[in-house]
């Protein structure tokens, strides 16, 4: 008695059925993937594709750095009518790789150590209880490190671009960037909203684009897999590749144009200064 389905015997009364234990079996069984054993079966694997992501991390860094050097001695080259190729060009961004990297890294740890003032002091009023400190010493900070942050962010690309121009060290760029802020203020924050504004309408015309590109691509791709389930791997992959490629020429497109705006807006507050 009991039993609501007597076909096959499927589903009783009390909810039990063959198929759910059947499951339970298999998922806590022997039948389940073993997860004990994947370091000794495939650590090789992932040291392997970590090995590969650090090499290109580590690639991609040092030749955005020389790339970076490269653009900005290349578009001064061609301000002052002076020798310029991609030789050339490449020699002087390697030329100045430790400077730049130094100054990056400078400025990567002055937004840690800021943060870290910020953080560590809040998190140790409110282990200590002591909530009113919490909110005094957290707006209070927040806003000066916000401020600061903002700073860094306008003057970043200047004293990037002083440590490649000039014949300053990258502690001695970091220092001198303020009175360099303080007198071309206006200018510097005319420039950043300019390039905040062509930044947004870029990113939407990007955006439009993928979408649009998109969504034929993915038309095509159902037609594929329609015709091919074999085919469509192929093509996705191909497609994502091609997707890769494409983003990869867009953002050396607008990074190209960003150091060039902000080396020229340098040349000629540096020349003015004269």
């Amino acid at each position: 008695g009991g039993s609501i389905f007597t076909a096959g015997g499927n589903m009783n009364f009390y909810g039990t059925n063959s198929f759910s234990d059947e499951w339970s079996k298999n998922f806590n069984g022997a039948n389940s993937p073993s997860f004990d054993h994947f370091w000794t079966n495939y650590w090789g694997v992932v040291v392997a594709v970590l090995g590969l992501i650090f090499l290109l991390g580590f690639l991609w860094m040092v030749f955005s750095i020389i790339s970076r050097g490269a653009i900005v001695g290349s578009i001064r080259q061609v301000k002052e009518n002076k020798e310029n190729s991609f030789r050339w060009g490449f020699a002087f961004g390697w030329h100045k790789f430790w400077r730049v990297f130094a100054v990056s890294l400078i400025i990567g740890l002055l937004f840690i150590v800021s943060a870290a003032i910020l953080v560590v002091p809040i998190i140790l009023f409110v282990l200590a209880k002591i909530y009113v400190l919490v909110v005094l010493y957290g707006l209070l900070v927040f806003f000066l490190a916000l401020g600061f942050w903002l700073y860094l962010v306008l003057v970043q690309p200047y004293i990037l671009n002083m440590v490649i121009l000039s014949d300053k060290g990258s502690w001695e760029a970091v220092k001198f960037s303020w009175p360099f802020f303080r007198k071309n203020w206006k200018e510097i924050l005319v420039i950043y909203l300019l390039m905040m504004a062509v930044g947004l309408a870029v990113a939407l015309g990007f955006l439009i684009a993928i979408i649009l590109i998109g969504g034929i691509l993915f038309l095509i791709g159902l037609a594929i897999y329609l015709a091919s389930a074999i085919a469509v791997w192929i093509y996705a992959g191909l497609a994502i590749l091609a997707f890769l490629i494409l983003l990869a020429v867009f953002a050396g497109a607008i990074n190209t144009f960003s150091y060039s705006v902000f080396t020229l807006v340098y040349l000629e507050l540096e020349k003015s200064k004269s």
